[in-house]
C-alpha cells in the first residue's frame, strides 16, 4: 500500500482512522482511497468531483459526507487526487473484491452517488452492485474520444483505458434499479452523454440554465439535499422538482447562466430584459455591463 505524501492527504488518513471504527475501512495508493464508515444497513457510495478532487484544504472530506453522516447512512467514500476519472487498476480491483466478497449484500440499500467525474464513476461503479440506485449530477458517459469524438473538455484525461467492465456508462448502467440524471439540458456537451444513456430505470431531471456546476447552485439553492433525498427514496416526481427548482429564479447564478444563454442563441432582446429584472433590485456589474456591450443600456 503506497501513501500519499501531502500534508492535506495525511490529515484526511488521520481523521478516516479516527473514524471507521473496528469494522470499517481505509485504503489508499498514491492515486485514491476508500474510506467506509458503517452506520445502518444504507450504504452511499461517493466519488469526488474534479472541483473537490483539486482541493488541498486540509479540512477536505469525501464527497456529500456531511449529508450522508446527517442521514445515519453507512458509508464508502472514494477520493481521487487530481484528474484521473478513478480509471485506475487499482480502484477497478477495489471494486471488483468488493463485489466478489459479497461486501454490498449486507445492505437493504446500496446509492452510487456523484457529479461530473464523480456522476461518472457513480454510474459506471454501480455495476459492481446489481440493484443499486445511482443519483448523478452533470456525468460523463465516458472520455473514449472514439466514443465521444465531440467531447472538447478535460483533455488530461483523454488517454485513461476507458474498456472493460466499468468504462462506458452507456454499458454499465442496465443493472441498476434506477438511476436519477440531474443535468442542464443546454449544456450541450452535457446533453450529449445523457444522450448516450437508454433504459427503462432512467430518470431524467432537467435543469435549465443551471450549467455544469448545477450540484453547487442546487445547493445554494437549499434544495438539493431534498432532490436527492427523494430520488434515493424513489419518489421525486417531476412536479415535486419543478416545485423545488423554482427558487432559481431568485439566483443570481441562474440568470447569469440565462443571460448568457440566451446571447448565444441571438435573442439579445430578452437577455436584456431579464439583465434590467435583476438590476431593479440594486446595481451589479455584470448586468450593467452586459446591457452595454448588447447596446441596450437605455
Amino acid at each position: 500500500m503506497t501513501h500519499q505524501n501531502t500534508a492535506e492527504d495525511a490529515s484526511w488518513s488521520e481523521v478516516a482512522q479516527g473514524l471507521i471504527g473496528t469494522r470499517g475501512f481505509y485504503r489508499e495508493n498514491e492515486k485514491h482511497s476508500f474510506t467506509y464508515i458503517e452506520r445502518s444497513d444504507v450504504l452511499c457510495v461517493t466519488f469526488d468531483n474534479l472541483d473537490i478532487a483539486m482541493n488541498k484544504r486540509t479540512d477536505r472530506r469525501p464527497w456529500g459526507f456531511g449529508f450522508i453522516e446527517k442521514q445515519g447512512w453507512s458509508m464508502l467514500g472514494a477520493m481521487a487526487n487530481g484528474w484521473t476519472w478513478y480509471r485506475d487498476p487499482w480502484v477497478i480491483d477495489q471494486f471488483d473484491a468488493l463485489k466478489q466478497s459479497g461486501f454490498f449484500r449486507q445492505f437493504r440499500q446500496v446509492i452510487f452517488y456523484g457529479a461530473s467525474m464523480g456522476g461518472y464513476a457513480a454510474l459506471v461503479f454501480s455495476a459492481a452492485c446489481p440493484g443499486a440506485t445511482v443519483i448523478a449530477f452533470s456525468p460523463q458517459s465516458t472520455l473514449d474520444k472514439t466514443r465521444v469524438p465531440w467531447e472538447t473538455r478535460y483533455v488530461s484525461a483523454w488517454g485513461y483505458d476507458y474498456s472493460g467492465p466499468y468504462g462506458d456508462a452507456a454499458t454499465t448502467l442496465h443493472s441498476a434499479r434506477s438511476i436519477s440524471l440531474f443535468y442542464d439540458p443546454y449544456s450541450e456537451l452535457d446533453k450529449g452523454h445523457i444522450d448516450r444513456l437508454h433504459g427503462q430505470n432512467l430518470r431524467h431531471y432537467r435543469c435549465p440554465f443551471l450549467g455544469h456546476r448545477l450540484g453547487s447552485l442546487l445547493q445554494r439553492m437549499n434544495v438539493l439535499q431534498p432532490m436527492v433525498l427523494g430520488a434515493a427514496n424513489h419518489d421525486l416526481n417531476q412536479d415535486q422538482f419543478h416545485k423545488l427548482l423554482q427558487s432559481r429564479k431568485t439566483c443570481r447564478r441562474y440568470t447569469v447562466e440565462l443571460v448568457g444563454r440566451l446571447i448565444e442563441t441571438s435573442h439579445p432582446i430578452l437577455a436584456a430584459q431579464a439583465c434590467r429584472h435583476v438590476l431593479k433590485s440594486g446595481p451589479d456589474r455584470f448586468f450593467s455591463q452586459t446591457l452595454e456591450e448588447l447596446g441596450l443600456a437605455t
